[in-house]
């Protein structure tokens, strides 16, 4: 990792375990953590012919400390934030866990 990814990683956590700072809570399962969650974008390229078949994906990317869930989630998991079901479709290990998340809409 390059010193800047690493410098930017640890930015990162530190705004993350801010409780002051920017960082929202949400409950992930029944846990709630400090996070950084990107608003959820329409992929209307993930689906060819979503347009004629009525199926769209929603994708987010999710910031967080690895100890706030207790295990690193993974691809293909499914994690409930704020209510809502979403599927991983990776989680890097890090200082800071990128969770990028998916989820159909019909």
């Amino acid at each position: 990792m390059s010193a800047a990814r690493e410098q930017l990683a640890r930015d990162l956590a530190a705004v993350l375990a801010d409780p002051h700072g920017p960082a929202e809570e949400v409950t992930i399962g029944s846990v709630v953590v400090r996070t950084i969650l990107s608003r959820p974008e329409l992929d209307r390229s993930a689906a060819p012919g979503a347009g004629s078949e009525g199926l769209l994906v929603e994708r987010s990317v999710l910031y967080l400390l690895p100890d706030e869930l207790g295990s690193v989630p993974v691809p293909g998991q499914e994690l409930v934030v704020d209510g809502v079901r979403w599927l991983v479709l990776s989680s890097p290990p890090g200082l800071v866990l990128r969770v990028e998340l998916m989820r159909y809409l019909t």
